[in-house]
């Protein structure tokens, strides 16, 4: 049995921003649960749709994201955890300075 197997790149549907026009103007019409009457209709993810309410039809503006970081979740949550505990030791020195300037008195 042969499967075939799917590549990184070929998944997920693209929409046009007419499309997307007309999507979030049906989500909009049935007001309460519309968004989730939405993506049954028409196939849409509720993150995609969540999306292009919060930044218009035409996307994400262009420079904004990952790509212009080159840091995701992951990484930018170990960069932040990375300089909160150096500045927990650069507090600890500083303290530790205080206490020897006292003990050399």
């Amino acid at each position: 049995m042969n499967k075939s197997r799917r590549k990184k790149g070929d998944t997920g549907k693209r929409y046009s921003v007419a499309e997307r026009k007309k999507i979030l103007a049906f989500a909009a019409k049935r007001g309460r649960g519309g968004i989730t009457a939405a993506c049954r209709t028409f196939g849409v993810s509720y993150i995609a749709l969540r999306r292009w309410m919060k930044y218009g039809p035409e996307g994400l503006p262009r420079g904004r994201g990952t790509a212009r970081t080159g840091l995701d979740g992951r990484k930018l949550r170990r960069v932040k955890t990375a300089l909160l505990n150096l500045k927990s030791l650069k507090r600890q020195l500083v303290q530790l300075q205080k206490t020897l300037k006292q003990l050399t008195k």
